[in-house]
């Protein structure tokens, strides 16, 4: 539907201009797990550790470490999840998450992408079987007891802008998008 065109009486055109401008805000959080097979014994099955709060996207975030899993069915997997910890806007946060282990250099690798979810104060999504526990102890990527998880978060941003009615010459093309700064 075309937006109404006014004229003015000198032969200017009145006439408004908006945008719907989408673009993700995004992060990172690196938990570190030192003494990982004390942890992996002290922890049963279902029961998680909390990473520290961070910030991504004007919300606060963390990261619920399951070493013995998070579903019955998973047992013998290390479960990672992403929680909305808090919303100011107390409104559904739409967020794509991806985990991936460290090297030794710290570039990520093995990454899973847990694709889009919309979470509410509270919610958490994840990786139910992020990669088992015989994989991770005999990997390179668990040294001296400890090893290192990404966590990649984008939140998705809606943006709306608008610009102010204005006179516009006549000679202007209604054919043309009006630019948007």
């Amino acid at each position: 539907m075309a937006a109404p065109v006014m004229r003015s009486s000198v032969g200017q055109v009145l006439r408004s201009a908006s945008a719907i401008v989408s673009r993700p805000v995004c992060g990172s959080h690196v938990l570190r797990v030192d003494g990982y097979s004390h942890l992996k014994e002290a922890i049963r099955h279902g029961e998680f550790i909390e990473s520290c709060d961070f910030d991504v996207g004007n919300h606060s975030w963390r990261l619920l470490w399951y070493p013995n899993g998070s579903h019955s069915q998973f047992r013998s997997h290390i479960a990672l999840y992403l929680k909305l910890v808090s919303d100011p806007q107390n409104r559904p946060v739409r967020a794509q998450s991806q985990f991936s282990l460290l090297d030794q250099l710290g570039k990520p690798v093995l990454p899973r992408d847990v694709g889009m979810f919309k979470f509410s104060h509270g919610d958490s999504w994840g990786c139910k079987n992020f990669i088992r526990k015989k994989e991770l102890e005999k990997s390179e990527y668990l040294k001296d007891d400890r090893f290192t998880i990404q966590c990649d978060v984008s939140v998705m941003t809606v943006r709306k802008c608008n610009d102010n009615w204005a006179f516009i010459s006549q000679d202007h093309k209604f054919d043309e998008p009006p630019v948007l700064s």
